[in-house]
């Protein structure tokens, strides 16, 4: 391992899909693995993860079985939900005794019109004839085509 890369620690997390709030999985991983572990068919970018802190018998009941489990085999592995933590995670922090859980974004979407506007015209032109259907765009296609019209170019 590269000494020069700083590393995360390995923590629990619970992924979420942004919005409509459908569990992904618990994963033990490090922020940098979670999108190693979620299944491919999930796009990790309308993916939301939170820490969370197992405590035997109050948040995850096998606490102590997921910590020896992990302690033997390192490297990331994926959890089974329990039904007490799954209840806590899906009442969002909003129960009688639940503690508030803050998900982050497991990727922040890039500013397209910043990334766009340093592009050279050839670099535009060369993106946009990798775009598959002009007709129905994706929205950085959109903002890509924005930018060439902005600068007057043929598309």
């Amino acid at each position: 391992m590269d000494d020069d890369i700083p590393s995360d620690q390995t923590k629990l997390y619970f992924v979420r899909v942004k919005g409509a709030g459908a569990a992904v999985g618990l994963f033990w991983s490090d922020w940098n693995g979670l999108d190693l572990l979620i299944p491919r068919h999930i796009d990790p970018g309308v993916c939301e993860a939170a820490e969370i802190w197992p405590l035997a018998g109050v948040v995850f009941l096998e606490g102590p079985v997921l910590h020896h489990g992990v302690v033997a085999n390192e490297g990331p592995h994926r959890c089974m939900l329990t039904g007490g933590l799954a209840q806590t995670l899906f009442d969002d922090g909003g129960g009688e005794f639940a503690t508030p859980i803050e998900f982050m974004p497991l990727h922040n979407p890039p500013n397209l019109p910043a990334l766009f506007s340093v592009m050279t015209n050839e670099e535009l032109l060369v993106q946009w004839n990798e775009v598959l259907n002009p007709l129905v765009l994706t929205e950085s296609e959109a903002v890509l085509k924005q930018e060439i019209q902005r600068r007057g170019l043929p598309i």
